[in-house]
């Protein structure tokens, strides 16, 4: 059972995570990284669910996602950028241009959907340095090509600590696109619960880019 004082710490802590990580961003788009543009704005993929840093693997998008959800049953689009998701009906959607991005009823669990950088590829240690200017013990775990929405992409997955000691998950996938890359980002705290893994990867899952920009 979490009380109110917790969960006003960890809201808390999950802004100034997502502020920490509005002033990486610009670096990482800068070098062609796994990110999108939408963390600009100030919005993350936070609060990913799983049980330890030793199992970050449960966080990927499954590379056959089902064609329907049990928990992400609404649809919402993004119509300036041509994609589309579902997403639970208790969860916030919200739209800034062509960032969208969606919020468990608890505010720690975000997913992002944006433009993502225009390589698809990016070198390891490039990334390695730029999270490690705002977050601690940073490691990368793995990356590996996927398909999301159908369409090739790249997944990277890794774990950090912030300033305030708290573990973290991140996932970042770029999908490869014809005119343009999207971005899905992904961050969770571990000490969260697996109540909202499977609605966050039906989430994940069910992006989809609009025929013409594939």
């Amino acid at each position: 059972m979490v009380n109110s004082g917790q969960k006003e710490r960890k809201a808390g802590g999950m802004g100034r995570l997502l502020r920490r990580w509005a002033k990486v961003i610009g670096s990482l788009v800068a070098v062609g990284l796994v990110v999108g543009t939408a963390v600009g704005a100030g919005v993350l993929l936070g609060g990913l669910v799983g049980p330890s840093a030793q199992t970050p693997p449960t966080d990927e998008p499954s590379a056959a996602p089902e064609p329907s959800y049990l928990h992400a049953t609404e649809s919402a689009t993004n119509a300036e950028a041509d994609y589309g998701f579902h997403f639970p009906p208790d969860w916030d959607v919200n739209h800034d241009g062509a960032v969208s991005y969606v919020v468990n009823p608890e505010g720690d669990v975000r997913v992002t959907f944006g433009y993502g950088s225009s390589r698809l590829t990016a070198r390891r240690d490039r990334l390695l340095e730029l999270l490690s200017k705002s977050y601690d013990n940073v490691e990368l775990l793995g990356a590996g090509f996927r398909e999301l929405g159908g369409v090739k992409s790249l997944v990277r997955r890794g774990t950090a600590t912030n300033d305030e000691g708290v573990e973290l998950v991140f996932v970042a996938a770029t999908v490869e696109g014809s005119d343009r890359n999207y971005a899905v980002i992904a961050f969770r705290t571990l000490d969260d619960t697996a109540d909202d893994l499977p609605a966050m990867r039906e989430v994940i899952n069910s992006f989809e880019v609009a025929s013409t920009s594939i």
